[in-house]
């Protein structure tokens, strides 16, 4: 046997990345209703549309998820802490879509993540 073999990461762990990274497009595509709010994200527009967030994802995650692209074996801890990550910036995005839905007249100037 193999003592240098790294068991890839299981199926449920790809699940819940995928999810997270769902979350995210969802809550920062919620914020984009409301003028005040914009996206931080140097890679993407400060008001993006859904379908410029669900490209950039396919695009930046297309290279995890396809083994060609992938020489590097991601592991269920890789995916944990990714996840952790991701599903924390969707948290902060509800909160804050959440926080502006309560005093639209009041909206500050907020970044979402």
């Amino acid at each position: 046997m193999d003592d240098k073999f790294i068991p890839p990461a299981d199926w449920y762990w790809w699940a819940a990345f995928t999810i997270a990274n769902m979350a995210d497009v969802h809550s920062t595509h919620k914020a984009m209703e409301y003028e005040c709010l914009y996206e931080v994200n140097p890679l993407l527009p400060k008001r993006p549309s859904l379908e410029r967030l669900v490209v950039h994802k396919v695009v930046t995650l297309y290279p995890i998820y396809h083994p060609e692209f992938n020489r590097y074996i991601v592991t269920n801890n890789d995916l944990k802490w990714t996840t952790a990550l991701i599903s924390l910036v969707a948290y902060h995005n509800y909160k804050i879509v959440k926080k502006v839905k309560k005093s639209p007249n009041r909206c500050p100037k907020v970044a979402t993540l």
